[in-house]
Order: C-alpha cells, then structure tokens, then sequence
C-alpha cells in the first residue's frame, strides 16, 4: 500500500483553504489541483510499503507522539501561500503559516527518528509545516502567470487545529487520489 502520516484538517478549513485555490485557478497554468476533500498537513510520505509494516509504524508514531510530549490538540495560523522550489519557479503550491507551530516540527523530527530504524530515510531539510494546493505540470508563459498570482494574493488568516497523527493509504485512480485513514492516533491521553 502507497501510505503517509499526516494532520487530517476539519472540512470548513479545507473548504476556505480551497477559496484560495480557486482564486489561483485563474492563472490558467496547467496544475494537478489537491480535491478539496483531500487537503492534509502531510508529515512523512513513506510510499509502498508491506501491509504487515503497519503494527510497527503504529507503533514508530505513538512513541513519536510521547516523545514530543504533545497532550492536546495543535493549533496554528496558516496565513502564506508559498512555493516549492520558489514563488518564481513554483513547482508545488502550497499554504502555510509565517509563525511555524514548535509541536509539529517536533513530532516530525521524532517521527524521523522512529521510522529511520525501521528504514525509512530522513528527508532531505527541515519540516515545513505546509498544505499541498497542487503540483504545476507545465513549463513557460503560464508558470509566469501562476507566479504573478502567488505573489499578488490578497492577505488571509485562517485557524488550524490538529487533534491527531495520522497513517493515510493513498490509493491512486483515473480520477486522482483517494485517502483511506489506516489508524489515528490522538493527541490526548
């Protein structure tokens, strides 16, 4: 199964946080746009991986959990769109916050070292507390445009709050992605 641990979102979030899509389609760059329903806060990709690994994540992410020390839920401001590698070269658009929440980045690091020794090699910089808009499938003229629109959008603020970690399997179709939450687990005791 292709999984990953993420921070699921409340749909009245993703809902505004899809407003700000919408305003970006206008572009008219090619980009495979994040459904609605799908947005997250990913905070590993693991891939493929065997069925029978699944106990073992479970238990990788609840140590992780217990080593952050987190006991509540999580909150933060998304309040920036961003882009991966730059505003002016974006490749994946995403939405984040200014202000990066301390618990999240250190739950992923935790996470890092807990699946590590199960395998899993570290990512590459620091966690970056980010929600995936879409991914650009296109060079040129309309790359240009979506850039304009990145840095010409007008200032928001919405509230996030994360009440558990969870292992989601990506099952890809014709149609795009479908998630399947595997297991949560909560962040209060």
């Amino acid at each position: 199964m292709r999984a990953f641990f993420c921070l699921e979102l409340e749909s009245p979030l993703q809902h505004e946080i899809d407003k700000i899509t919408q305003v970006l389609r206008r572009a008219r760059t090619k980009v495979s746009w994040v459904k609605p329903e799908n947005l997250h806060v990913t905070v590993k990709f693991l891939g493929e991986i065997p069925a029978a690994l699944v106990p073992k994540l479970e238990a990788a992410g609840r140590d992780a959990l217990r080593e952050s020390g987190i006991q509540k839920p999580v909150e933060w401001e998304l309040d920036r769109v961003g882009a991966f590698p730059s505003l002016e070269r974006p490749r994946v658009i995403w939405v984040g916050c200014s202000k990066e929440p301390e618990a999240l980045g250190c739950l992923a690091v935790n996470l890092e070292v807990n699946l590590d020794s199960l395998g899993f090699a570290p990512e590459r910089g620091h966690f970056v507390t980010h929600i995936t808009l879409g991914r650009v499938k296109e060079e040129g003229p309309g790359v240009q445009d979506l850039a304009q629109a990145l840095h010409s959008m007008k200032p928001f603020s919405h509230r996030a709050r994360a009440s558990a970690m969870t292992l989601m399997e990506s099952q890809l179709t014709p149609q795009g992605s479908t998630y399947k939450p595997v297991f949560r687990l909560s962040f209060t005791p």
